[in-house]
């Protein structure tokens, strides 16, 4: 999807929606929703982002019983694919302080859609929720904080994958035209400031590469993923900026162009950096947990 700049909802349908529904959702949910993912006639969403926060923050959003079902409360920004999705997972907070992931139909009462603008084009909105009528949980509605957690490092990863996609077939694009661009009747391939641009563009390409597959093998162990993905997540938004730059500075000024395809790689690049934390965001939480004696460290 990265190589291609592929503009499809893979990413919340297949590594948040589909994979959430298949660990946590009940058969009769998996019945309903995942044979139509499997054939790529459904679509899905989550909504994990609150204003102001990247995901990790307490839960603005609430919920109340309603009869059957529930009444939702809030505002989600970053929303992907949300007016082509049959089903957004919506996690909300009780009174109680118990968290729990909804099943919400983004065309019922009470939903509202607001196109937000995204640097690479991709359509993302707000979702604002004005008593929005949810009527199931996912899976036995216990109290969801882990989940939302599972579902968040799982997004985290993927943008990470899909961001190393987008810097690997960068990095390409430019040795190809480096090795063909001539001046002073040499490409400039051979020029040592090239050289030493690119050389640094493949290791941070080398390194969120090896990030990357750490953070996505520890959650397949079901093991702890939290530093890991953090750790992904951080060499995902400075490499991929870093590669990104990179590759539109040793084109020159072609690099620019909104025509030629570098310039399209680098605002996928730009988007992916922020998407679900910065690398600043990424440093700060790792910091948080070495100073509260919670992270993997040693």
């Amino acid at each position: 999807m990265g190589r291609a700049l592929a503009p499809i909802p893979a990413l919340p349908t297949l590594a948040v929606g589909a994979s959430a529904i298949a660990e946590f959702g009940s058969d009769a949910q998996k019945r309903r929703l995942l044979p139509g993912v499997a054939s790529g006639d459904t679509i899905l969403s989550a909504a994990l982002l609150e204003p102001g926060a990247d995901g990790s923050a307490e839960l603005q959003t609430r919920v109340r019983p309603d009869g059957g079902g529930f009444r939702l409360d809030g505002l989600k920004t970053c929303v992907p694919a949300a007016h082509l999705a049959e089903c957004i997972l919506v996690p909300a907070r009780a009174d109680d302080g118990a968290t729990s992931v909804f099943l919400l139909d983004p065309r019922t009462d009470g939903v509202t859609l607001e196109r937000q603008e995204t640097t690479n084009g991709e359509p993302q909105f707000r979702l604002r929720l004005d008593g929005a009528s949810a009527s199931e949980a996912l899976g036995d509605a216990r109290p969801g904080a882990a989940l939302r957690d599972w579902m968040t490092e799982r997004a985290t990863t993927a943008v990470c994958a899909i961001q190393l996609g987008v810097s690997e077939r960068a990095l390409e694009i430019t040795a190809d035209y480096t090795r063909e661009r001539r001046q002073f009747d040499r490409p400039i391939g051979s020029f040592q400031a090239v050289h030493q641009r690119a050389a640094d563009a493949f290791i941070q390409l080398e390194a969120m590469r090896l990030t990357t597959w750490q953070a996505a093998w520890q959650l397949e162990q079901h093991a702890s993923a939290r530093d890991a993905v953090a750790v992904a997540k951080f060499w995902a938004a400075e490499g991929g900026q870093f590669v990104g730059y990179a590759a539109q500075h040793l084109h020159g000024g072609i690099g620019v162009d909104i025509e030629y395809p570098i310039a399209r790689y680098y605002l996928w690049a730009k988007q992916l950096e922020l998407s679900l934390g910065s690398a600043s965001r990424q440093l700060a939480r790792l910091g948080e947990r070495i100073a509260d004696g919670s992270a993997s460290v040693g």
